[in-house]
């Protein structure tokens, strides 16, 4: 049998015990609040567990309409491992899942420094001052403060740079503003918008950035509504005379059943996401690029040079050592550079810039055990996001013996950045709406070495305003300028021309020669014209043209219009 109760509030709960603690307990039967359940101020869970006023529910407890909440719901002995959060020995998604937090003074203001743990060994990663998080929604994600985080309360926010709690973001946050050792766990909700911050609710600006990640998968379709539940009763009639009010409408029935869940979003790629453990140490490759490199020192022309080789494959395989050799790694992997004896007066480390012999430029972000030398000794870098497009590797007492290494993004983009030389093996291509330039009008190519150039539609241009290129060529060779169409030249300065087609056509309007002879049919091998004349033929449009031709089979000049003269015409 139902019993239905239309409003319950907490000052109407009353129990016959004279306890400070009054206990509501239901059980058996069905209940239905069937208009509202008011839970202000009070507690659900067990009657052992937790102070002040609360409600035991023994069996199931259906809601038909929205439960809201005005405080926190408590469940007994919550598992946070089913519920998604951090166990010491569990690591989630691509990114660091544990960050310790401590705070210093930096030219007289307080600062947090976070550093990553790595992996399931537990390593940390150097502290870095406000260190910018990228978090994965539906993970979650452990924050340990120390001593020094006292009075320095840590807690998310949706903006500002905290001194308060204007903009507290709570969302599958626990114990928010955590200090002295206190832990604050996050499990990023599905709704948690793209940036957060975290943030001191003391002092302000002492926080950074909180990258969110990770869609999910696309919502199911919406479940088929439910029926309508019963009519409710009619109101009490009316006084006599007049008519009696309508009686409140009856209670909304149960939501329909929920459609069946979209597809989940695309899975990361964990062997690929840089996290580099102690089992997997000689057989993890990652990406494109090698995660091993073993090191050897060895004296070439004079000096001691670092030896690099790579670990290509899962059975550990090492490629041949190369001399100072050129590195490319990924924002986001982790690799191992694992010295030998020879190196172990050699200290590796690595650098922003310099050539080494000293540890002035030494870069520490994602590096573990760094100034690695000897035998057993190895330097794990797990390269963060913020790291530059280009470091180096260098010996710590040493000068000159190390190289460079190229810093890429999850593309494989090197980015803007300097190159001694730069060997292509397939083709140069432009980006997806080909507008790609090489050179600038301000920041022009010295010199070029091609093969052939095509240029598929526009204009070459030589030259600009102030200065007068040209086009050359070697004694051994030549210039030919071949085309299915026509090659027009609007100016040209030209030492020797040499046509050797069918057909030249000049359109000029005027024609001036400089040499006083002018020869025609040059080149003859016969004796005589083989073609039988020679001469000028002077177009006359639809008339008939005027000709001066000689004709050597009567070795005569013929014209075929008379010849009028001024002076006098003397035969031979």
């Amino acid at each position: 049998m139902a019993t239905e109760i239309k409003k319950l509030r907490p000052e109407s709960i009353r129990t016959t015990g004279a306890s400070a603690n009054d206990v509501l307990t239901i059980s058996g039967g069905e209940t239905v609040f069937a208009n509202e359940l008011s839970l202000s101020g009070l507690n659900i869970g067990t009657s052992d567990s937790l102070s002040g006023k609360k409600l035991n529910i023994v069996g199931d407890v259906e809601i038909s309409g929205t439960l809201f909440q005005s405080g926190d719901i408590f469940t007994s002995s919550p598992d946070l491992t089913q519920s998604g959060f951090l166990t010491e020995a569990s690591t989630s998604g691509t990114y660091s899942t544990q960050f310790n937090v401590s705070v210093a003074n930096v030219d007289g203001v307080n600062y947090y420094f976070l550093s990553e743990v790595t992996g399931a060994s537990h390593t940390n990663t150097s502290q870095v001052q406000q260190l910018e998080i990228y978090l994965q929604r539906g993970n979650s994600y452990k924050f340990t403060t120390n001593g020094t985080t006292n009075n320095h309360p840590l807690f998310f926010a949706t903006q500002g740079n905290g001194g308060n709690y204007t903009y507290e973001y709570t969302s599958g946050v626990t114990n928010s503003r955590a200090q002295n050792g206190g832990i604050l766990y996050f499990r990023v909700p599905q709704s948690a918008p793209d940036t957060l911050y975290y943030n001191c609710g003391h002092h302000a600006g002492m926080g950074a950035a909180v990258n969110i990640v990770g869609a999910s998968g696309a919502t199911g379709p919406t479940g088929p509504t439910g029926p309508t539940g019963p009519t409710g009763p009619t109101g009490p009639a009316g006084s006599a005379g007049s008519a009696g009010s309508t009686g409140p409408t009856g209670p909304t029935g149960p939501t329909g059943p929920t459609g069946p869940t979209g597809p989940s979003g695309a899975t990361e790629n964990l062997s690929a996401s840089g996290f580099l453990t102690e089992a997997s140490h000689e057989a993890l490759t990652s990406g494109t690029y090698s995660t091993q490199f073993d090191i050897t020192v060895q004296s070439i022309g004079g000096g001691n040079r670092y030896l690099l080789s790579e670990v290509t494959a899962g059975s550990a395989f090492t490629t041949s050592q190369v001399d100072r050799l050129v590195i490319n790694l990924q924002r986001g992997n982790t690799y191992k550079f694992r010295s030998s004896a020879s190196a172990a007066s050699h200290p590796f480390h690595i650098v922003t810039g310099g050539v080494g012999g000293n540890y002035d430029h030494e870069y520490t972000s994602g590096v573990t055990n760094s100034r690695a030398a000897g035998v057993g000794q190895s330097l794990i870098f797990r390269v963060p996001q913020s790291a530059p497009p280009t470091l180096g590797y260098q010996c710590g007492l040493h000068a000159n013996m190390g190289s460079i290494i190229n810093i890429y993004d999850d593309t494989g983009n090197l980015g803007n950045r300097s190159m001694h030389h730069l060997t292509v093996s397939g083709s140069i291509m432009p980006n997806a709406s080909g507008t790609i330039d090489i050179g600038s009008p301000t920041l022009a190519f010295r010199s070029g070495f091609i093969d052939t150039l095509t240029v598929k539609t526009g204009t070459i241009f030589f030259g600009t305003s102030d200065s007068a290129p040209s086009i050359s060529a070697s004694a051994e060779g030549g210039i030919e300028l071949a085309a299915d169409g026509p090659f027009a030249v609007d100016e040209a300065t030209i030492g020797n021309l040499t046509v050797t087609g069918t057909t030249t056509t000049v359109n000029s309007t005027e024609l001036n020669v400089k040499d006083n002879i002018i020869k025609i049919n040059s080149g003859e091998a016969g004796t005589g014209i083989t073609l039988n004349s020679g001469g000028l033929v002077i177009d006359r449009g639809s008339g008939t043209d005027a000709t001066l031709l000689f004709n050597d089979t009567n070795d005569r000049f013929e014209v075929n219009f008379p010849i009028a003269t001024q002076g006098t015409l003397i035969p031979t």
